[in-house]
């Protein structure tokens, strides 16, 4: 009997060895490099299709180059901020419009853009107007 004893403790620190060292590679996987960009990469296909994807093409900023130089919290919350946006019909309406840049007044994502604009250089040209 004390032998199952024994044997059942030794299988039973095996397996939590087992388990902290999986847990412990999981937490380093989750940290590393290549998750950050597969998470990126799932935020920039989130991007397509949308207004804030609309408003940089029209702003002339690469979605791609915003997206990788963004923080991945930062670019998850301004997509929230743009499903959930209750100016849906003004923001049509600028993007649409011919008369060069969108103004960006009302826009919830107005300070990323902007600073993507202004700080970042994404802008592939333009005249600086806001």
């Amino acid at each position: 009997m004390t032998d199952l004893i024994a044997q059942t403790y030794s299988l039973s620190v095996v397996l939590t060895l087992f388990a902290c060292a999986a847990l412990l590679w999981l937490l380093l996987y989750l940290d590393s490099a290549g998750f950050i960009r597969r998470r990126k990469q799932r935020l920039l296909r989130a991007l397509s299709g949308t207004r804030l994807h609309a408003v940089m093409i029209r702003r002339r900023i690469v979605p791609a180059e915003y997206v990788e130089r963004c923080d991945p919290a930062s670019m998850a919350q301004q997509l929230d901020h743009c499903k959930s946006c209750e100016q849906t019909v003004r923001c049509d309406r600028t993007i649409n419009s011919v008369a060069g840049d969108p103004p960006m007044a009302g826009c919830p994502n107005r300070a990323g853009i902007l600073a993507a604009c202004d700080a970042r250089g994404l802008r592939a040209g333009g005249d600086g107007r806001r």
